[in-house]
């Protein structure tokens, strides 16, 4: 329906146009005040500053003018008054969702502070981290004796809502921070899960988890096992610790477990690089307008030998240290392709307490590796058709997928060998499936009574893992069995 306008209207439209007009006269009067002093800092300094040319553009950018225009419009004519707070909050996320880039976030005051903890190493929640699988935050590592391990979850759950919201497409920073919340209180998880037929709910109260990101024990004579579960800045002591305690009780060979290990900060990293890296180039980063960076080593000497366990949730930091010793020669990796993210991001803090986390730069291996979408293959590849399959949407699927999607299928006694296609010779190269094993999916899909395409659908992917839990014995670790395997061999005398 359309009211008439009449002449009020009009009128009013009369007298927003006398505000444009001085607004524009005032918008011209300061960027001829900020061009003349950017002649002044010339003259003295030589060069205009980074800071003057970013506000002498957007003076001059239309755009920006339009979006001062439209703040005002909404100030001033909109039916309700709108909370400035909320419009600036709303239009700083805004502009982080318009670069398409799913790991930089803004993060309002709320979300922030969760940060701040989490790389510090303790916090108020459930005790677990995450990754974003398949359009939906998904649990990585549940950390020992905490709410989240007491209530029943499991790696590789999948969060559908979190007290009553949909997670669909949630970002983790809004998931954590729902997760979240004071010691004592609830909160209700509607969970996904691979080997279950349907969704459940599970009620977790939260509590204060200490974040005990390194754990150890003496596996057999000799051989010691070290977890990192992330890299906080509490990691590199906890892990210098378990390191000394197990060299004092005669440890020759380590295990190093990284799998569902997400990643975390500079500082834990290259903690614990110091601890496992011969001296020499750990990692590098590349930045867009500026030469790379390189972060180094500088262990001299290391009097034990190191095999190191990845698998796909194997992401960030855990990569870079994985690399560093793959690239090194100092230890062989053994497990399946890890999850690859090749890039950076930085939090900066903002004055009304939030924050930004904008991928400023991309890393590479000590030899130059990109593994941005791909991961690192390991040296050993040991595939265990029970872990979860989880297929990203809207994203190219990933040889690791590929790889556990035809053991899968293997392990059910269908005709999938370990085969890729790609159909170019890129950088970052597109895979696909052989023939093989679409002949095999289809042939899945008509026993179990699914829709027969060769496509990976959901109802397919949930029935295949449901299978493989069900059916496929899993009591053992076979890449923590191989691992020791390797270990031995090199321990010998």
């Amino acid at each position: 329906m359309q009211e008439d306008t009449g002449f009020s209207q009009e009128r009013a439209r009369t007298s927003s146009g006398f505000r444009w007009i001085f607004a524009g006269m005032l918008v011209v009067a300061c960027a001829l005040g900020l061009n003349a002093w950017a002649v002044w800092q010339q003259a003295v300094h030589g060069a205009v500053g980074p800071i003057v040319s970013n506000m002498q553009q957007k003076v001059e950018d239309r755009e920006w003018l339009a979006f001062e225009m439209m703040y005002q419009y909404l100030r001033e004519e909109y039916v309700v008054e709108p909370d400035v707070s909320v419009l600036m909050q709303g239009a700083m996320k805004g502009m982080i969702e318009a670069l398409d880039d799913p790991r930089s976030h803004y993060y309002n005051p709320t979300q922030m502070k969760n940060q701040s903890e989490q790389s510090e190493g303790s916090y108020s929640g459930i005790g677990s981290t995450v990754l974003e699988k398949d359009g939906y935050v998904t649990l990585v590592q549940i950390y020992a004796d905490s709410p989240a391990e007491r209530a029943g979850l499991k790696s590789g759950d999948q969060l559908l809502e979190i007290d009553g919201v949909s997670a669909k497409g949630m970002s983790l920073d809004e998931a954590v921070s729902l997760v979240k919340g004071p010691s004592g209180t609830v909160v209700r998880l509607r969970i996904l899960r691979a080997e279950e037929a349907e969704p459940f709910d599970v009620e977790v109260v939260r509590a204060l988890v200490e974040t005990q990101s390194v754990s150890g024990e003496m596996l057999e004579e000799g051989i010691g096992l070290i977890t990192i579960t992330s890299f906080t800045n509490t990691t590199g002591s906890q892990f210098g610790k378990e390191l000394q305690r197990l060299l004092d009780a005669g440890m020759k060979g380590l295990v190093l477990d990284l799998r569902n290990n997400g990643g975390g900060t500079l500082e834990g990293l290259m903690d614990v690089a110091n601890m496992l890296v011969p001296e020499g180039k750990v990692f590098s980063w590349t930045f867009r307008d500026r030469l790379p960076e390189d972060h180094f080593s500088s262990l001299k000497q290391r009097p034990f030998e190191v095999v190191v366990l990845i698998n796909g949730y194997s992401a960030s930091a855990s990569e870079v240290l994985a690399g560093a010793l793959q690239d090194s020669g100092s230890g062989k990796l053994i497990g399946v392709r890890s999850f690859g993210k090749g890039s950076a991001q930085y939090t900066y803090r903002l004055p009304n307490l939030g924050g930004v986390s904008l991928t400023v730069s991309k890393w590479v291996t000590p030899l130059g590796r990109h593994i941005e979408g791909q991961g690192l293959e390991p040296d050993i590849k040991v595939l265990d058709p029970v872990d979860p399959l989880v297929i990203e949407k809207d994203r190219p699927i990933k040889p690791g997928q590929i790889e556990l999607l035809q053991a899968k299928l293997q392990a059910l006694g269908y005709d999938a060998p370990f085969e890729e296609e790609s159909d170019t010779e890129a950088e970052t190269p597109s895979y696909g499936f052989s023939e093989k094993t679409v002949q095999a999916i289809r042939e899945f899909q008509q026993d179990n009574l699914i829709y027969v395409s060769g496509a990976l659908s959901d109802d397919t992917l949930q029935v295949l893992n449901r299978r493989c839990y069900e059916e496929i014995p899993h009591l053992d670790d076979p890449q923590k069995d191989v691992a020791l395997e390797e270990i031995r061999k090199m321990i010998a005398p």
